[in-house]
């Protein structure tokens, strides 16, 4: 299969996987965030991670899942957090984000720190998605700015622990996969860990 066909087919997967995302009700999608940050928080604390450690979250949009739910108690457990901020049409880094921030539009509708804000490199990336599988590949949006940075993290030998957070229901049988996709480490859904 070649890019372009690879592309079409995991677009046509997106649309279906995230209109049915799109139509879980508001309060559903609320007690699935919250079950999924028990998971995550749960699974962070049994594998002992990176105690003081920079972790990687994200600024949900449209329905996805609640990615903010668990800051409080990863700050109260002395991580930093960074949210990332595309720089440009193929690049985005990740800064460094603590509580009463201003923050600004930062791509594709999300929300990070200003300009100013000082560049990180996390420990943890936690991540958005479209799809996955069991073998924990994932899908996102299609711009290729996580396979990107990851990518580079790679090439300084920064590997960040690459955690998709998601539904249960994103699920699929395969997520295809192009010569540039990461697996991931793991995958936290609201109904455990993969």
């Amino acid at each position: 299969m070649d890019d372009a066909q690879l592309s079409e087919q995991k677009q046509q997967m997106r649309r279906k996987v995230l209109s049915m995302r799109d139509s879980i009700p508001a309060e559903d999608r609320e007690a699935f965030s919250h079950q999924a940050s028990n998971h995550l928080l749960s699974h962070l604390a049994s594998i002992e991670f990176k105690p003081s450690g920079t972790i990687g979250v994200f600024w949900p949009i449209r329905s996805e899942i609640d990615c903010l739910l668990p800051v409080a108690s990863l700050r109260a457990q002395s991580y930093q957090l960074a949210l990332p901020v595309v720089v440009s049409e193929t690049a985005m880094e990740f800064r460094f984000w603590q509580e009463g921030d201003q923050l600004e539009p930062a791509g594709y509708g999300s929300m990070g720190p200003a300009q100013e804000a000082m560049s990180v490199t996390p420990d943890c990336l936690i991540m958005p998605l479209s799809l996955f599988d069991l073998s924990r590949q994932r899908a996102g949006y299609g711009g290729g700015f996580y396979d990107r940075y990851i990518s580079a993290s790679e090439q300084t030998g920064a590997r960040p622990l690459l955690i998709g957070l998601a539904y249960a229901m994103q699920e699929v049988d395969r997520v295809p996969v192009g010569r540039y996709d990461q697996a991931l480490d793991w995958i936290v859904t609201d109904q455990g860990v993969i």
